[in-house]
């Protein structure tokens, strides 16, 4: 849930906010989907990860990819609006910030529904399962 309400809402601001700093709407656009498209290039490698190793490791992982991205990209952000570097290079550190959420925030997903197959019997799964997809869709 905490993943959906901070994507969600910097996907809500972020256009505004790169207006102010000089960064076109369409440039906002290309930070987002290149997280988009990393998470689903890396999402399968994270699944066959699985197979190696532990599932909370990789849950981790997930979750300090979210922390460290959002945090980054905070960061950057606010030196956009304080004007500390060109539009151009609030652009490209933006770009890699995200960029970290997408190799490493998708993690998340893949290691918490294989924790949840693996520790519940069938009838329970789908509930848990759901919970996971309510969560998400109750922080969006």
């Amino acid at each position: 849930m905490t993943t959906a309400v901070a994507d969600t809402g910097l996907q809500s601001v972020l256009p505004s906010i790169g207006r102010s700093i000089g960064i076109a709407v369409s440039m906002v656009a290309t930070i987002f989907s290149l997280s988009s498209l990393l998470w689903a290039v890396a999402s399968p490698f994270w699944a066959r990860e699985l197979d190696r190793r532990r599932r909370k490791p990789l849950m981790i992982v997930g979750l300090a990819g979210f922390a460290v991205s959002m945090v980054l990209c905070g960061l950057v952000v606010s030196a956009g609006v304080a004007h500390l570097g060109t539009p151009t290079i609030i652009f490209g550190f933006s770009l890699v910030f995200r960029a970290i959420f997408g190799l490493f925030g998708s993690a998340t997903s893949p290691a918490s529904q294989t924790y949840i197959a693996e520790r519940s019997c069938p009838a329970e799964r789908t509930r848990r399962m759901s919970s996971i997809a309510g969560a998400s869709s109750l922080g969006t």
